[in-house]
């Protein structure tokens, strides 16, 4: 009965995939900071037994001197987010997680001549990454920017720059 009741518990739960996405928008910055951006993207549990289901997605943005693991060392998205589901008190959602790190310790997530076009890289490329490998639903209003510090500054900046074409 033990086995039976953690296999199930373990079915309910989503599970976090490492990414990565080169960047045309970062290619050329003059620091020589990797256009190869990692991710993590939290799926949902139903992710691998629906297939025929899309998801919205929350695009998650760390602060100053984080990562794309910062979300599963100081805040565990994973547990909470499962937790959340399970509870009833969000929908299942697609959440990714990606580097905004530079050599500076962070990109604000705005263009720059020197660091790179990281608004671009988020609004453009990231989207359209994740869009095409994952089942999202593909349209602004099934489209969410959160973050903490540099990335709550991210977060409204991006919403702002972008309301209605590529996030509600």
């Amino acid at each position: 009965a033990a086995a039976a009741s953690g296999g199930a518990q373990s079915a309910a739960m989503g599970r976090l995939v490492p990414d990565t996405l080169h960047s045309k928008a970062l290619e050329k910055n003059l620091y020589g900071d990797t256009p190869d951006r990692p991710m993590l993207v939290y799926l949902p549990a139903s992710y691998a037994t629906s297939p025929g289901r899309r998801y919205p997605v929350v695009y998650l943005l760390h602060g100053f001197g984080g990562a794309e693991r910062t979300w599963v060392t100081l805040g565990p998205v994973k547990p909470a987010m499962d937790t959340l589901v399970r509870n009833g008190t969000v929908r299942e959602m697609i959440v990714v997680m990606p580097s905004g790190r530079n050599v500076f310790g962070g990109s604000f997530y705005t263009n720059s001549a020197s660091t790179g076009n990281w608004d671009d890289f988020v609004s453009k490329e990231l989207v359209a990454y994740i869009d095409g490998k994952y089942r999202t639903m593909a349209r602004p209003e099934s489209r969410g920017l959160a973050g903490h510090s540099m990335g709550g500054y991210g977060a409204f900046a991006l919403g702002m720059r972008h309301a209605g074409d590529v996030f509600e």
